[in-house]
């Protein structure tokens, strides 16, 4: 019992680091276009080269925090 305990512990843990360890770098707006009336297409590129869109309603942000191994972003 002792030792399932350990071992979930370092499970939960190893999950975490991982988690903690992704690389997130800024990336800045390069251009955007209406999508609708109320939608904006927002293209933003890495220093690196790393280019992607996102699509938002209101104004795009001028730059946004991005993790080229998953595509996920942060406003």
């Amino acid at each position: 019992m002792r030792n399932l305990r350990k071992l979930a512990i370092l499970a939960i843990g190893l999950g975490v680091s991982s988690m903690s360890l992704a690389y997130w770098t800024s990336a800045s707006l390069e251009s955007e276009r209406e999508n609708g009336m109320y939608y904006r297409i927002c293209n933003y590129q890495t220093l690196d080269g790393y280019r992607f869109s996102i699509q938002v309603k209101g104004f795009c942000p001028i730059s946004v925090r991005v993790d080229p191994e998953t595509g996920q972003y942060q406003k």
